[in-house]
């Protein structure tokens, strides 16, 4: 129903946590699956690390209000172009 990707790039030390590739299926949307996921990904980083970071696009209104009640503020904004 629901997936994150989660690891530290490198499996370096001093390299935070890195969270991405949060997907839930359409049809089970709406029952706080995504927040569940995100909730026990961010605390597996935890133990392993202080800091657990994730990507999200910056439209993506839906993602926003997740990663905000689990916690997440954005800290960083980046811009790219095609």
């Amino acid at each position: 129903m629901s997936c994150v990707g989660s690891g530290r790039p490198g499996c370096r030390p001093g390299v935070p946590w890195v969270l991405g590739g949060i997907a839930t299926d359409p049809a089970a949307r709406g029952r706080g699956i995504a927040r569940a996921v995100t909730a026990a990904a961010t605390r597996a980083g935890l133990r392993e690390d202080p800091m657990v970071v994730l990507w999200m696009y910056a439209d993506n209104g839906a993602a926003r209000r997740v990663y905000e009640q689990v916690g997440y503020r954005v800290t960083q904004a980046f811009e790219s172009r095609r």
